[in-house]
């Protein structure tokens, strides 16, 4: 047993905080050394207490940012061993097997999260998703109105939302969604990247391109949006400039592929890159290696404009069909738990 002072838990307790705000890259689009020192910081936190479950929770949610989501899991579990109320360690590993494509292992985790804190508004848009993810709808928009609710300002559940009536079809209740969301003078990456997926999904490139454009300027890496830029770029026909963003998005998905990451974002942008200059081939050997990854989001897949390539194609269609089936199971398997509780 390691015995530690009241200046040894306040010396871990500042350091675990330090890590949580270094851990400012998923927002930001601030450098993988950002993370690298989250993880270095963390350590050092739990070399001094390492009964410390906010300093594991810290730990978890570096890995994940780097995508080594298993790794993630693990220091979760032990946050959560520490301490079982710990509900942010409980919600994080509910998104953290989300990441994975495991829906109906990630739904326990989130609603165990709920229980231990029914007002904090990410538990809720941690809800919403899985549950549009799995093809809940219903409980889907109920679980992100009430984030909306809680906090009305929260872009990310907004635009969840949005992305929920995308998977609909219903265009115009995403339109609106989105229009209610303020981008003017946001220095917010993952705002600036969503809002402007959803204008691609509606078919407004035009204005997508300016928040798009804003994005890359101020990320960096895998995180930069080269890969949606790019295919503005190409089909505004600026070929030379769409070619110049496709080889950096391969560079970077590359390099985070090779540096451990394991989430499905590497190898989704590496097969749009290629789909979009019609080398299916290569698109459909990493849209493989996505599905593995965990990718199951098949509705939105069917209609993403980076993929419009191989929508017509009889091997696409076969990829969602067995996108779908594995995304009906787990659905099943949550349904007979819920009829069980």
């Amino acid at each position: 047993m390691v015995v530690v002072g009241d200046e040894d838990i306040l010396q871990a307790e500042g350091v675990a905080r330090v890590a949580a705000q270094k851990q400012r890259v998923q927002r930001f689009g601030f450098a993988e050394g950002w993370l690298d020192s989250a993880v270095a910081v963390t350590d050092k936190a739990i070399s001094i207490d390492p009964n410390l479950a906010e300093a594991y929770k810290a730990l978890g949610l570096a890995y994940q940012m780097k995508g080594w989501i298993k790794k993630g899991i693990e220091a979760y579990g032990k946050a959560v061993e520490l301490n079982p109320n710990y509900f942010p360690a409980v919600g994080n590993t509910g998104f953290s097997y989300w990441f994975l494509g495991r829906y109906d292992d990630a739904l326990p985790w989130m609603k165990k999260a709920l229980a231990l804190n029914p007002s904090f508004p990410y538990n809720y848009l941690g809800a919403g998703v899985i549950y549009a993810s799995l093809g809940k709808d219903d409980e889907a928009e109920e679980q992100l109105v009430k984030s909306l609710e809680l906090q009305p300002d929260f872009s990310f559940a907004r635009l969840n939302l949005a992305l929920l009536y995308l998977r609909q079809g219903n265009d115009q209740q995403a339109a609106n969604e989105i229009r209610k969301i303020s981008t003017t003078g946001s220095d917010d990456v993952e705002a600036l990247t969503y809002v402007a997926q959803v204008l691609l999904y509606l078919g407004k490139y035009a204005e997508a391109r300016p928040l798009i454009e804003k994005a890359a300027s101020l990320s960096t890496g895998d995180r930069r949006p080269t890969t949606p830029l790019g295919f503005i770029y190409w089909k505004a026909n600026q070929k030379e400039n769409a070619r110049e963003m496709f080889h950096e998005s391969l560079k970077a998905q590359t390099e985070a592929l090779q540096r451990g990451n394991e989430g499905f974002f590497a190898p989704y942008a590496i097969t749009a890159v290629n789909a979009i200059q019609g080398n299916k081939e290569e698109a459909y050997k990493w849209f493989r290696k996505t599905i593995d990854a965990g990718w199951r989001d098949y509705r939105l897949g069917q209609r993403d404009p980076l993929l419009e390539n191989l929508r017509d194609d009889e091997q696409f269609k076969q990829m969602m069909a067995e996108v779908k089936a594995k995304v009906d199971e787990m659905r099943m398997r949550v349904e007979q738990q819920e009829s069980n509780d």
